[in-house]
């Protein structure tokens, strides 16, 4: 099955304003199609391709998979939609890296909500974030830690991709 993916997300976080300013690279199994990019204002993701072959594999990959192009709002629409999902999956991502190399992460009673517990990084390189993550994985069993319910997920005992899948989805 053929796949979209983007390459060298660049994120400018300074020009961001209602949705992510950002450029990268679209491919098609692995094979650069065409550029992308959003200024950050809130409005729809441009898509430049490559070449003409390129777009034509585009619309041979859409026609593949079922998607209207004739029916979108634009040619590149479901596209458009595409990239931009897959950038919010890798600022995700990357968001959840950082907080699991400090912060234990266990989920809360809502849609959203976490209980995090961070630790400072003489804490960390004294005991280990193994050694941290086991013991208040033990804890949560316990029901041992403010309360919280024993049948909550721990983020940090899990798989990264189901941890990232939780931490969107939960």
């Amino acid at each position: 099955m053929k796949k979209i993916t983007l390459k060298s997300i660049k994120l400018h976080e300074g020009l961001s304003q209602e949705t992510p300013c950002y450029t990268a690279t679209v491919c098609l199994n692995g094979k650069k199609i065409a550029y992308t990019e959003n200024n950050g204002y809130g409005g729809s993701d441009n898509i430049h391709f490559v070449s003409k072959e390129a777009e034509k594999s585009y619309f041979d990959y859409a026609k593949e998979c079922g998607i209207d192009v004739e029916d979108s709002y634009s040619p590149y629409g479901e596209l458009e939609v595409h990239c931009h999902d897959l950038v919010w999956k890798d600022l995700d991502a990357k968001k959840l890296k950082r907080m699991l190399k400090n912060k234990i992460l266990i989920q809360g009673d809502k849609k959203g909500e976490w209980a995090t517990f961070g630790f400072n990084r003489d804490y960390i390189k004294s005991h280990g974030m193994d050694k941290i993550v086991s013991v208040y994985f033990q804890k949560l069993i316990d029901g041992d830690i403010n309360g919280i319910p024993s049948d909550r997920k721990m983020l940090n005992r899990m798989p990264f991709d189901k941890a990232l899948e939780c931490y969107t989805t939960l």
